[in-house]
């Protein structure tokens, strides 16, 4: 279940019916780098895709349009972007990605693939924010997914930036840099955004990599384990139990805004999505 904004009778009957049916977030995007630690002038292999349950991935923009779900026409958008702290950005166009298939390597077609990759290089010191945009007509209305991860996390300040820009769904940390290793029993504390604004009344998940699936979920692979609303500035906590990758993550529906998307007249609003991936370790702070 995501949120859509909406208001009046219709807000108090789609509060009831999430209280009813349980929480759901669907294939959000995840980017996963094969750890959170890699020495400057290492390689680094960026693995991105819509992952569902969580932490696992499901869609690749190729697997999408051979299924028809991006639209017809077809069209699937994917970019990636590193952020280094002294603020310079590396891009990562679509052409640099490849289709994989992790659950079969052996099949190599793209049609079957669950992932995208890319390789960079880690070019600085201090924090690396690397980023995975997914943009694709989808249903009634488009998709924006936006996800993120950080490596060799520092207290430079990088982890508590929007960074996606002013169209997509951000979720931001807002802990100080300065305890950036989260242990368990942490409360680890963000703060969404929609298109540059915070966004109150959200609901939010966070999921641990392996998490049962919930009983009351509307999807038979969801497994979502904790769940929060954004307070009236879009800020949300989470208390995280396990030595763990984590996925803290929102769906959200705007049915008012126009993305002036020639294949949705009228406009019926756009669906996004956006993540934070990161670990909790045993050692903490």
């Amino acid at each position: 279940m995501c949120r859509t904004k909406k208001s009046g009778l219709f807000l108090g009957v789609l509060v009831f019916l999430v209280m009813a049916a349980g929480y759901a977030h669907a294939h959000l995007p995840v980017v996963d780098l094969g750890g959170f630690s890699f020495p400057v002038g290492s390689s680094v292999r960026l693995t991105a895709g819509l992952a569902e349950p969580l932490v696992t991935m499901v869609y690749s923009r190729e697997l999408l349009l051979a299924r028809g779900y991006a639209g017809d026409p077809g069209v699937a958008n994917l970019s990636g972007a590193v952020f280094y702290a002294d603020g310079e950005k590396a891009l990562l166009d679509q052409a640099v990605f490849t289709p994989v298939n992790l659950t079969d390597p052996a099949n190599v077609n793209p049609a079957s693939a669950d992932a995208d990759v890319a390789v960079f290089k880690v070019e600085k010191p201090g924090t690396v924010a690397v980023a995975m945009r997914l943009d694709f007509n989808s249903g009634t209305r488009p998709t924006v997914a936006f996800g993120k991860t950080f490596v060799n996390r520092a207290a430079d300040g990088v982890a508590n930036r929007r960074l996606g820009g002013d169209d997509v769904l951000e979720v931001v940390f807002t802990d100080d840099d300065a305890s950036v290793a989260v242990k368990p029993g942490d409360t680890v504390n963000a703060q969404v955004f929609l298109r540059g604004k915070p966004l109150a009344n959200a609901e939010v998940s966070a999921t641990y990599d392996g998490a049962p699936r919930h009983a009351d979920s509307e999807e038979p692979d969801n497994n979502e384990y904790l769940h929060a609303d954004t307070n009236a500035e879009g800020k949300v906590a989470f208390v995280v139990d396990r030595t763990a990758n984590w996925v803290i993550g929102v769906e959200y529906v705007d049915e008012s805004h126009d993305p002036q998307n020639p294949a949705y007249a009228p406009s019926k609003g756009v669906r996004y999505r956006g993540t934070i991936f990161f670990p909790v370790t045993a050692e903490g702070k």
